[in-house]
């Protein structure tokens, strides 16, 4: 079990203490690896730090503090790992950066669970990697979410950014869960592996999350459903800074009933 959290929008340098606060809790999920990914807004460009090391020692880095700050960027999006396929090393920490053959990056994203069975016979190139994580997000890279989820059979809760067509995406599978919020002025989202940990972001008071008349503060994704989400941190007020495109359902061979569409 690993733990993922993450922050987009129109982002501020105050919100990295809130964004370290979420990383920090999710070493309850994982405490092998910790990593952090970074969508510069300026030009989409997509930088990462990861380490087999414990998020408070990940902290005590000096480039731990640029990794996570906000500032300039609008997706930070944190791991923190238990070890399961793999070795414990910084090569199989996430996030994953999927390259084409130029070494231009294309996607970079995060897993937590882990796939069962023949995914090495199911998924191509395999062999390349030693992590089911790395090569689940390399087909997903090359043959898309749609095409590849199908194949296979485990569990996963998956974000990524595509550098692409510049969209955050989302997807789980009924054996994880991902919790995603709004904050109430709409330029923000947050989202995390379990939903205390996103009131433990909000407790630094940078921003307050958008409540509905029962009073919850975020949803569980729907299950087996993508959403892609586009950012324009400069929209002006008024404007749409995150626009979330319709659902699109990504049916498998997982051995449940997934779910129908809610809402």
């Amino acid at each position: 079990m690993c733990g993922i959290v993450g922050i987009a929008g129109k982002l501020e340098f105050a919100q990295r203490d809130a964004f370290k606060d979420m990383l920090r809790v999710s070493t309850i999920r994982g405490d092998d690896a910790t990593g952090v990914l970074k969508v510069r807004t300026s030009d989409n460009e997509l930088s990462f730090l990861k380490l087999a090391r414990h998020a408070i020692d990940f902290f005590d880095l000096k480039d731990a503090d640029q990794a996570m700050n906000p500032q300039g960027a609008k997706v930070v999006l944190g791991h923190t790992r238990s070890a399961t396929v793999g070795g414990n090393k910084s090569n199989n920490a996430h996030p994953f950066i999927i390259e084409d053959d130029k070494g231009e990056n294309l996607l970079g994203g995060v897993h937590n669970g882990t796939l069962r069975g023949g995914w090495r016979t199911a998924l191509t190139d395999s062999a390349k990697f030693e992590v089911d994580s790395e090569a689940l997000l390399y087909n997903i890279t090359h043959y898309g979410a749609k095409e590849v989820l199908p194949t296979v059979e485990g569990a996963w809760a998956l974000v990524w950014f595509d550098k692409r067509d510049q969209t955050l995406n989302m997807i789980r599978n009924k054996e994880r869960t991902l919790f995603l919020a709004t904050t109430e002025d709409d330029k923000a989202i947050l989202w995390a592996s379990e939903d205390w940990m996103l009131l433990v972001a909000e407790r630094r008071g940078t921003f307050k999350l958008k409540r509905d008349k029962e009073g919850n503060f975020c949803h569980l994704i729907v299950s087996d459903h993508l959403y892609r989400i586009t950012i324009d941190p400069a929209a002006k007020t008024g404007e749409d800074v995150l626009n979330l495109a319709p659902l699109q359902k990504i049916e498998g061979k997982q051995p449940y009933v997934a779910p129908s569409r809610m809402g």
